[in-house]
């Protein structure tokens, strides 16, 4: 092996390694997003209180974020936090 062919293998090493490292980061950042939380509307009902005919007359209005999943209704914890958050500058 001659200096060339040793230098180009510390290169080809050194840039494995960053790639190595970076890959490792990705990896810990998503392992560290927190999972989302979903709520049905009993779920929603029971968190913030409102009563199930009123929920599903936001939901029919659009006044709610929901996603229909296998025709259920479901919702987000985290769009609902928001949804409080926005309801009650509101007033």
């Amino acid at each position: 092996m001659n200096f060339m062919d040793f230098s180009n293998d510390i290169v080809i090493q050194a840039k494995k390694e960053d790639l190595i490292q970076a890959f490792r980061a990705v990896i810990q950042e998503v392992n560290s997003e927190p999972t989302k939380k979903w709520f049905t509307l009993s779920d929603v009902s029971e968190y913030t209180g409102y009563k199930k005919p009123t929920l599903y007359k936001y939901v029919q209005e659009k006044k709610i974020p929901y996603y229909k999943r296998s025709g259920k209704l479901m919702f987000l914890k985290t769009d609902i936090d928001s949804w409080i958050n926005e309801t009650k500058s509101k007033h």
